[in-house]
């Protein structure tokens, strides 16, 4: 498999912030289930950078604390306007299959 972008729902180490995000590692390809090697930067969707370099992530063991969707408001938004951004969150909620497969379960968007 190529190095792409890989999306997921995770929080930050930061204890000031208790929000799962959506995580993005750059340059990165799954080497084992819910685990990831990322040649690039780690951030949020929001904008938080955690990593700057290369990382193993592993959130194999922790599958069970996932939610099914973040609950940063930033994240949740991708900087979209609020009405565009429902309008297409109940375009997607009605067809799932809009959303590419390496998009959905667990390890990426929800």
């Amino acid at each position: 498999m190529d190095d792409t972008d890989i999306r997921f729902i995770w929080r930050t180490e930061r204890s000031e912030d208790s929000l799962w995000h959506y995580m993005v590692a750059h340059n990165a390809r799954e080497i084992s289930p819910h685990v990831y090697d990322s040649k690039g930067s780690v951030d949020t969707i929001c904008g938080i950078k955690l990593v700057d370099g290369p990382v193993t992530i592993d959130l194999s063991h922790e599958q069970h604390l996932i939610p099914e969707r973040p609950n940063c408001e930033k994240c949740l938004r991708f900087g979209l306007e609020p009405a565009l951004f429902e309008a297409l969150e109940e375009i997607l909620s009605k067809d799932p299959e809009l959303v590419p497969a390496t998009s959905r379960a667990g390890t990426t968007w929800e």
